[in-house]
């Protein structure tokens, strides 16, 4: 696979793992705001990984999904921050983290290929402002 489509390919894992992050905690907010704020992204974050999956499927090439490792270390740390009180701050900054996890290697894909720079950027510019909105909720809660 090609520089190009391993970048969109980047920007679907990272956008599908911060929906699963989202999803494992959405049930569990009681702030209003923060679920509102939580919702509207997730909306957004589908719509960017469904982009990434037809622009993959009109090259006829198949989405590599995140890894098994990534995938269950994900999923594995999500289950310990469960185990915990789950209070609007501990919701907020779990999910900050793991938003501000996905910037480094989008910032590297868009530096690496002009070609896929929208999507990258659409992708980056949802988790700076999601990660800056989130921030809020460490203070507010």
């Amino acid at each position: 696979m090609d520089k190009k489509f391993e970048a969109i390919n980047l920007t679907y894992q990272s956008a599908k793992s911060i929906i699963t992050v989202i999803d494992n905690f959405v049930l569990d907010i009681k702030n209003e705001k923060l679920q509102k704020l939580c919702t509207k992204t997730l909306n957004e974050l589908e719509v960017i990984a469904d982009e990434c999956r037809l622009i993959m499927k009109s090259n006829k090439l198949e989405i590599e999904d995140i890894g098994f490792f990534e995938k269950y270390q994900n999923l594995i740390s999500l289950k310990i921050a469960n185990l915990k009180k789950k209070t609007t701050f501990e919701i907020a900054s779990n999910i900050y983290l793991s938003v501000v996890e996905t910037l480094p290697n989008l910032y590297k894909a868009l530096s690496e290929n002009e070609e896929t720079s929208e999507i990258v950027k659409k992708l980056i510019s949802l988790n700076e402002d999601f990660s800056q909105n989130l921030k809020k909720f460490f203070i507010a809660s």
